[in-house]
């Protein structure tokens, strides 16, 4: 498992060699409109050696602009028609108002068939180890999260995902992929410096650096920053549910909670589940690490919430301890690992799924599949009560496999069936 760390490593230190992207950004929020007014610049480095004549960005924020997107016609092949009968004025949309030059001058641009990508024509070519600046302006309306799980609740709190337009990656062809809800955004790393101006009732959660924060009136401006970034995250909330604990490896901040477990007992299972990570994967690359109820709900571990509380097999703690232990490694591995994660998922899933068998055999060695009712009377006789709780991997897997509706570890995520996307590909 230890090779796994060196493997990260070594991409970690092979990343950091080239040349990045830089992308400064100042967005005001409208909590009213529940809008994003928003001046970028980019300064684009052509790090292939391969003259472009185009570039492509992502604008995944615009996704949820038409109901013929990719992603609305996601939500039609997995029943959602919520989407479809939704408001028009509240989907959301990106209003690009303007993509300019350093000189000012107007770059001519266009949306793809997607929607979600722009294609950009650039007036001079851009040689291999040039760099070219881009000025965008635009308003982002920002999404009901009941689409996604990010976006603005009925609290009128946000969970800002994909907020940012952004350059595709270019590795000798053009990776622009449309959101289709498959938690799959890829680009290089970049660096970023974002200055964000919201009402000053709103308390700000990310894992980038806060270099400065005052306030003006009613509102609160905060600069964030992050160098070698893939992810720009960002929580804005009214009543704050976060926590942070801080660890000799790294903070972590977070709003995952279990009731009957007391705050002590939480920072304890934080710090056990931080030193394993460091010694499993490697040192993380991030002095924060920020994880969300919404991260974990899009990947929950499978069998733990399928009983409500009052009569749950496992002991108390073991459920918060994998639900921790799994979002924690999800995010260790895309905020370390410049992968095509449409292409390449199985291979942060398989990591991730190995680590969680290692750590239940380390921590939690005699736990069954089904906890303590293995030892019921009505249920001892049956095959289940002899399983191991880390069996149901390759119990789930093969029984994928028998109905015939596997599909090769190379396939797409984005053309994945549902359970092979959420549990079999993994497994």
């Amino acid at each position: 498992m230890r090779k796994i760390g060196f493997f990260i490593l070594g991409i970690w230190i092979s990343l950091s060699l080239q040349a990045q992207h830089t992308i400064t950004v100042e967005a005001h929020l409208n909590a009213v409109n529940h809008t994003l007014d928003i001046t970028q610049e980019i300064h684009y480095v052509n790090t292939s050696d391969v003259i472009l004549n185009e570039l492509f960005l992502n604008d995944w924020a615009n996704s949820f602009s038409s109901k013929n997107t990719p992603l609305a016609k996601r939500f039609s092949e997995n029943f959602k028609s919520g989407f479809h009968f939704e408001k028009e004025e509240l989907r959301g949309r990106t209003s690009l108002h303007s993509i300019v030059n350093d000189s000012q001058s107007p770059i001519s641009w266009e949306r793809t068939s997607e929607l979600d990508i722009v294609k950009l024509s650039l007036t001079k070519p851009l040689f291999p180890g040039e760099n070219r600046i881009l000025k965008l302006s635009y308003t982002v309306k920002i999404a009901e999260d009941k689409f996604t799980r990010f976006g603005v609740d009925k609290e009128g709190n946000y969970k800002l995902k994909y907020w940012l337009i952004t350059p595709a990656v270019f590795n000798g062809t053009w990776q622009a992929y449309s959101n289709k809800n498959t938690d799959d955004y890829y680009q290089t790393p970049t660096h970023y410096d974002i200055l964000i101006n919201v009402p000053s009732n709103f308390h700000l959660f990310s894992d980038l650096e806060v270099t400065s924060e005052k306030k003006e009136e009613n509102r609160s401006i905060v600069q964030l920053q992050g160098h070698k970034r893939l992810h720009t995250d960002i929580y804005l909330q009214q009543n704050p549910n976060f926590e942070s604990i801080i660890t000799d490896k790294l903070e972590f901040v977070t709003n995952l909670k279990d009731k009957k477990v007391s705050p002590t007992s939480k920072a304890i299972l934080v710090d056990r589940i931080t030193h394993f990570l460091d010694a499993k994967l490697g040192s993380y690359p991030f002095e924060k690490l920020l994880l969300s109820e919404a991260d974990y709900r899009n990947s929950p571990v499978y069998g733990l919430n399928q009983l409500p509380d009052f009569i749950s097999p496992f002991p108390n703690g073991f459920e918060l301890d994998l639900e921790i232990l799994k979002t924690a490694t999800r995010k260790y591995l895309v905020n370390s690992l410049t992968l095509n994660p449409r292409k390449d998922h199985w291979l942060i899933g398989a990591i991730q799924v190995h680590t969680l068998i290692d750590y239940v055999n380390t921590y939690y060695p005699d736990m069954k599949i089904v906890g303590s009712f293995s030892d019921f009377w009505i249920i001892e006789w049956l095959h289940a009560a002899e399983l191991e709780f880390n069996d149901q991997y390759s119990f789930l897997y093969l029984n994928m496999a028998r109905t015939n509706l596997h599909q090769g570890l190379t396939t797409p995520k984005d053309s994945l069936v549902k359970f092979n996307k959420n549990i079999a590909s993994d497994y």
